[in-house]
């Protein structure tokens, strides 16, 4: 490890003289320790066979040595971020790697990208190399390793990538959805479940890449409410409201009060927080393990009566994702010290529907606790209720014309990939989708106007 450090140091602003000190109880992990003084700069990982895998410098601002900061001179340009992860991966990768992107994430955040190349097809191997993460200045902050080990396979390519468009061509690419994003808009996106086409022809789906389904869902009948939002928390006369402002409430246990000075850094018994675009909800009242499990159908009308009364009308607005799992007594916990802690809970997940269309990435999760049915934790995105429902659900812009401006733009491109997910170090061959011009991919086709959106990927350069 030694000689690791002697390698490492050159990276860290300051170039300070490093050690590391094993987790006793992680062997995997050792802190990045000053030589001198054991000021702890950052953590590194290692494989089980003892070789690097990732450092991270995790320094509070206010905390980082006073050399650190003199070493720093001015921004550096892309030009040099890009020499400097590549010195980096010239340093520590596996095999040599090329470089692949560069990434910006905010004004002082950036990641440049490296991996390997299968050099017999002159194609990129995702997952290998490195990624760098670095800081306006040019100090990297952490950096990961990609695959050691991984195998590429050479299936027969019975189509070229024009053909592999004209196969996209017949699937339903582009899907009719509401996003909400920004603005509540009628738009075409891409079908997400089509991640490419294979190289003998075929679709390749994320269903049938992940081995799994979406859950399916059902339904909701009218729910009528009995108790409050507060009742539902479990909030009772010990408990005493400590913060309202009105985007933030918190009740703290009476008994836990009796001399307590520094109130305001005591963890909330029950707590309700509101930012505009979500509502969170929290419990952490007492609660008894003395009897059985509370029904299956019990905890769900818990979670429907809370929804209920959080947003109302939900037999109009959701659906409720089915329960793949029953709810087993043995499996509740792993762990009795935690169960003693923190009561099991049974998760329910609601998706946000307008008449009939689902709203990508818009859920409710609640979850309920199995013993109680106190809701002990639950998160609710909101969004402008009256722009939903003045929205036009009727597109201007026909499905055939969505598709003829996605098509235009887009191309397919042979890359590799990995064949399966439950192997993730074993790559074969797919066309997959690809958008060469200068704005990148198609996020959505507005339904209305036709105008397209784009990914903002953050990539300021690639190969």
């Amino acid at each position: 490890m030694n000689d690791l450090a002697s390698k490492l140091k050159n990276y860290l602003s300051g170039k300070p003289n490093i050690k590391f000190v094993e987790d006793e109880c992680v062997p995997e992990m050792a802190q990045i320790v000053d030589e001198f003084s054991d000021f702890v700069y950052g953590f590194a990982e290692f494989l089980e066979d003892g070789s690097f895998s990732s450092f991270t410098i995790d320094l509070d601002p206010n905390k980082e040595l006073e050399f650190m900061r003199n070493a720093r001179k001015s921004e550096v340009t892309s030009n040099q971020l890009i020499e400097m992860a590549q010195r980096f991966a010239e340093d520590f990768c596996y095999r040599k790697s090329y470089f692949n992107a560069l990434i910006e994430w905010s004004s002082d955040s950036y990641t440049v990208i490296f991996e390997e190349r299968d050099e017999t097809l002159n194609l990129s191997i995702p997952h290998t190399g490195c990624s760098v993460s670095l800081n306006q200045f040019g100090d990297i902050e952490s950096a990961t390793l990609g695959q050691k080990m991984y195998h590429l396979s050479y299936p027969d390519v019975k189509i070229n990538k024009d053909q592999a468009k004209q196969v996209l061509k017949t699937e339903s690419l582009l899907q009719l959805a509401i996003d909400v994003d920004k603005e509540i808009n009628l738009v075409y996106h891409p079908n997400h479940e089509i991640m490419g086409v294979s190289v003998n022809g075929e679709i390749e789906t994320v269903s049938e890449y992940m081995g799994v389904e979406d859950a399916p869902h059902t339904s909701i009948k009218q729910v009528f409410v009995t108790e409050t939002i507060e009742d539902m928390l479990g909030l009772t006369s010990v408990h005493e409201l400590h913060e309202d402002n009105g985007l933030l409430k918190r009740w703290i246990d009476k008994q836990a009060l009796i001399g307590e000075k520094n109130v305001e850094e005591m963890e909330a018994t029950i707590l309700i927080e509101k930012d505009g675009s979500r509502e969170f909800y929290e419990s952490n009242v007492d609660w008894s393990k003395g009897h059985q499990p509370l029904s299956q159908e019990f905890l769900e009308r818990q979670a429907l009566a809370f929804l209920e009364a959080v947003v109302g009308d939900i037999h109009e607005k959701y659906w409720l994702e089915e329960q793949l799992i029953e709810l087993e007594e043995d499996d509740l916990s792993d762990d009795e010290e935690l169960e003693d802690l923190f009561e099991p809970s049974r998760v329910f997940t609601f998706i946000r529907q307008h008449r009939g269309m689902k709203l990508e990435g818009f859920k409710a999760t609640i979850d309920v606790g199995i013993y109680s049915g106190i809701i002990r934790g639950s998160e609710i995105a909101t969004l402008d209720e009256q722009a939903l429902d003045a929205l036009d659900l009727s597109p201007k812009v026909s499905l055939e014309e969505a598709e003829e401006i996605y098509f235009k733009q887009m191309e397919m491109k042979l890359k590799r990939t990995v064949e399966n997910f439950e192997e993730p170090s074993v790559y074969g061959l797919s066309y997959i989708v690809d958008f060469p011009g200068p704005n990148g991919h198609i996020k959505t086709i507005n339904a209305h106007t036709g105008k397209v959106e784009y990914v903002d990927s953050g990539i300021i350069e690639e190969i």
